[in-house]
């Protein structure tokens, strides 16, 4: 993982609630790094109910659509093969 990410651990606690982040790797084209409060975090491979919301490209609850595009949907396919 790049440094420049690790160094902006102390940056991201500051902004987020409770001041926890988590190192993530994000599986899209560019295979990023980053910090993210675990309320953006969905267990995934641990729950087939919401592997399956993902997958099937279906709403979260409070009407938020899982995927950002056409595009998203399709890597997160592409990322579980």
């Amino acid at each position: 993982m790049p440094q420049a990410v690790l160094d902006l651990e102390e940056e991201e606690k500051a902004k987020a609630p409770g001041g926890r982040v988590w190192l993530t790797r994000f599986y899209d084209k560019t295979q990023s790094w980053g910090w993210i409060t675990l309320d953006k975090i969905a267990p995934l491979g641990e729950d087939p109910e919401i592997d399956e919301m993902y997958l099937a490209g279906k709403e979260r609850p409070g009407g938020k659509s899982v995927f950002k595009s056409s595009h998203v949907k399709s890597s997160c396919r592409a990322a579980y093969k």
